[in-house]
């Protein structure tokens, strides 16, 4: 431990051990509470993990009174008639798809389920890849070539043989910035309020415009007081 102060004359603590900081005196009692802290949240990140793994793997298995799978039923058959590039899945082995639609593999064998695809573990990524993990242990992929990240697995390929494309953040504002503009209306609506009633006036033209016609740029009148926008409103004298 160390013992520091800041620019404005604060006094902290850093802890060497873990590169953390704290501005609390570490006495034997919060050494303690932070240590059983770590403990638990480190048994907590284990027990999620263990359940995360089983959550689909045993379901077949919690039945009781229904039969193992036989070899047949243990393909993948949820393609919907598409030849998969990669080929078969190895035997024991059965390809599954979760509430969100994400794809998971169960080995009948070890009773195990994984996002990894059998198929393709033990391939090395391609040159500049790197495989990375969240906090919440689902791996991603990190292209330092085009410094981008994505969940799609670079070893993975579709029927045309082509790597789906990761955005870089470049990419989705360029995207933004074409549908703003390919989606610009440049009719304009007209509401006339009254300077008594302003606001009543108002909210009711307004209630009464169609969704796509809020869209439209905004040309405000008032009672008895037309005039000409050459860029701001010149009233006639």
């Amino acid at each position: 431990w160390e013992r520091r102060r800041d620019n404005v004359g604060r006094v902290y603590y850093i802890d060497h051990n873990t590169r953390t900081t704290t501005w609390l005196c570490p006495n034997p009692t919060l050494l303690n509470t932070v240590q059983n802290y770590q403990q638990m949240t480190a048994s907590r990140n284990g027990i999620m993990q263990q359940r995360m793994n089983e959550r689909y793997a045993n379901a077949v298995w919690n039945l009781g009174e229904s039969e193992p799978l036989d070899a047949s039923s243990r393909t993948n058959t949820s393609t919907g008639g598409v030849m998969d590039p990669l080929g078969p899945l190895p035997a024991n082995w059965e390809r599954r798809v979760d509430i969100s639609g994400r794809s998971y593999f169960v080995n009948h064998v070890s009773r195990i389920s994984q996002w990894e695809d059998p198929r393709i573990q033990g391939h090395p990524l391609p040159p500049g890849w790197e495989i990375r993990y969240t906090t919440e242990g689902f791996p991603f992929f990190v292209d330092h070539n085009t410094k981008t990240s994505t969940f799609n697995d670079p070893r993975r390929k579709d029927a045309s043989g082509n790597i789906e494309q990761a955005w870089s953040f470049e990419n989705k504002v360029a995207s933004f910035h074409y549908l703003c503009h390919s989606n610009l209306v440049t009719k304009n609506v007209k509401v006339v309020v009254s300077r008594s009633n302003l606001l009543v006036d108002s909210f009711e033209q307004i209630m009464r415009l169609k969704p796509h016609e809020l869209r439209c740029r905004l040309f405000i009148s008032f009672t008895g007081e037309e005039g000409l926008d050459y860029g701001g409103l010149s009233r006639y004298v």
